[in-house]
């Protein structure tokens, strides 16, 4: 165990010296971001505690933690989509459902968007 910590402080420091040396572009930056929006939408809809939260605290409340704590990023608008094409055929990356989620895309990068203004908007 004395030769973990040295190794994970090694791998910290090269990760870091990674993020210093890629490039950061806007366009780089809005392309991470659109794609944290998305992970954020598809996992607030699948976490396994919000039918806890749902049960324990109501759903008015538990929607507001997982989707403004939990994934902060998570479009909102997105959540009947998501839900809708998983329930559909229990895979939601085949077919028609895919073609659907490439034009819903655009819901996220507006939420993206949004984000972005308040974020700017706000002090630091």
């Amino acid at each position: 165990s004395s030769h973990i910590f040295p190794a994970y402080c090694d791998f910290i420091k090269e990760h870091i010296a990674l993020v210093k040396s890629s490039p950061q572009t806007p366009e780089l930056q809005q392309f991470i971001r659109g794609r944290h929006a998305q992970y954020d939408t598809y996992s607030a809809v699948r976490d396994p505690c919000s039918g806890l939260l749902t049960a324990s605290f109501g759903k008015e409340w538990a929607d507001e933690f997982v989707f403004g704590f939990l994934y902060s990023m998570a479009g909102r608008e997105m959540q009947d989509y998501w839900t809708t094409t998983t329930t559909k055929n229990g895979d939601d990356d085949t077919g028609s459902n895919q073609q659907q989620k490439t034009q819903n895309t655009g819901i996220v990068d507006k939420n993206l968007e949004q984000h972005q203004e308040v974020a700017h908007s706000s002090p630091q």
